[in-house]
């Protein structure tokens, strides 16, 4: 009896632990897939010199998107859902993401074409496994160099206890936008935005 308790209960451990890394299972899996099968380009074939398709990748819960199309994207993004265009080709998933593929596989694919990941910071964001993946990939890239930078973005005020660990660093060293819905904060959020987009940090070649 002692042992077969034993045994279930390390069964039981065993399937906690896969389940909380299943994201980082699954990214392994893909990237052993990708070293046999070569891989995929992105949906439109754009390759700047740089090897980067897009400035940033948005990292956002979906039931933030309302607020990146009317806040974020204005005078920032140069793509076409919003009248004022910006300089920074961004992506987004809601426009952006490959038709018919898992958001996992977007995940994967896209983040790795971006220069910078920008992180939408809410409560439904950190309340995301999913997003909890995207925000540990887009720190192993950065720490490996990959990708040149994630920038921080707390929009719904979310506590710093609450802050995933992975982004205290940056969250200690005031390394972050916060957003406010004011005519004079807004102005200062869109131009330190845009100083980030534009600033300089030192990557590995990309291929794509």
């Amino acid at each position: 009896v002692g042992v077969s308790t034993a045994s279930g209960i390390l069964v039981l451990v065993v399937c906690v632990i896969i389940y909380k890394k299943r994201w980082w299972i699954l990214y392994r899996c893909y990237q052993m897939q990708k070293l046999c099968m070569g891989s995929e380009r992105s949906k439109n074939g754009y390759q700047p010199i740089n090897g980067y398709v897009f400035d940033a990748y948005i990292s956002n819960a979906d039931e933030d998107d309302k607020w990146v199309i009317e806040q974020l994207l204005p005078d920032i993004d140069s793509g076409e859902l919003t009248e004022v265009h910006g300089d920074f080709k961004l992506y987004f998933k809601a426009r952006d993401a490959i038709p018919g593929k898992r958001d996992f596989y977007n995940i994967l694919v896209n983040i790795k074409i971006s220069k910078k990941v920008i992180i939408v910071l809410t409560e439904e964001y950190i309340s995301s496994d999913l997003h909890q993946f995207e925000i540990d990939l887009a720190v192993s890239l950065k720490y490996k160099g990959e990708i040149a930078d994630i920038i921080v973005i707390n929009v719904g005020g979310v506590p710093y206890k609450r802050i995933p660990s992975s982004l205290e660093p940056k969250i200690s060293k005031d390394e972050f936008l916060l957003w406010e819905n004011k005519e004079s904060a807004i102005k200062v959020f869109k131009e330190r935005l845009q100083n980030e987009l534009r600033r300089e940090t030192i990557t590995k070649h990309v291929v794509v």
